[in-house]
């Protein structure tokens, strides 16, 4: 099977083979995951990625720059990684995300999409200040369930990555479509696989916790 390069979805496919569609990164990628077309994409422009990063870079967290389906880290925060994120994720981190020598001066000269910024904190004080600082920003800011943040094109949209990958895919009626949606940095057990059955022109979807 194909698996795509550094990122997210390979353990996707490790976990669920028979999945062939996802929408990923937040809603900000729909994929084919066994030829690795991209479907859709809501991204970040390279000099909004910046702003951001300008923003993020105030507080003390690990950054994570998403572009290309690639995770970029600085190698420096790298190294105190259990400041900000439980030491069980290291191995996931160490073995799909790729770790720079000097973060700061790679994302100034930045000249590709960006699909989003997210960052774990050091502690809940922090991140507090974080996302009162970054939702002054024109930009979609949440969290993903840790003491952290995740920035995003304001029109990023699980729902509109769905709908347009059912549109490009152009399935029949009656035809099965296995898809996953994928939250980065969590473990294959948290994944959500959806089953979308078409069946007399009507769409009907179901979700299961794996």
């Amino acid at each position: 099977m194909h698996r795509p390069r550094a990122g997210e979805c390979w353990y996707i496919l490790d976990a669920l083979p028979q999945i062939r569609y996802a929408v990923t990164q937040t809603g900000a990628i729909a994929q084919d995951l066994k030829t690795g077309e991209t479907l859709y994409h809501c991204p970040l422009s390279p000099d909004d990625a910046r702003l951001i990063y300008s923003h993020v870079r105030r507080y003390d967290g690990l950054v994570n720059f998403f572009s290309g389906g690639i995770v970029y880290n600085a190698k420096q925060q790298m190294a105190q990684f259990e400041r900000y994120y439980p030491a069980d994720f290291r191995w996931l981190f160490e073995r799909s995300h790729e770790f720079v020598d000097d973060l700061d001066a790679m994302v100034a000269g930045w000249n590709r999409p960006v699909e989003k910024l997210y960052v774990p904190f050091s502690s809940r004080e922090e991140c507090e200040k974080a996302m009162a600082d970054l939702t002054k920003l024109p930009y979609f800011v949440t969290g993903a369930g840790y003491v952290d943040l995740e920035v995003m094109n304001p029109n990023t949209s699980k729902g509109i990555a769905l709908g347009a990958l059912c549109k490009n895919s152009a399935f029949r009626p009656s035809r099965s479509w296995p898809s996953a949606t994928a939250a980065t940095m969590r473990p294959c057990s948290t994944l959500q696989a959806s089953a979308l059955q078409w069946e007399t022109g009507k769409k009907h979807s179901s979700r299961k916790q794996i």
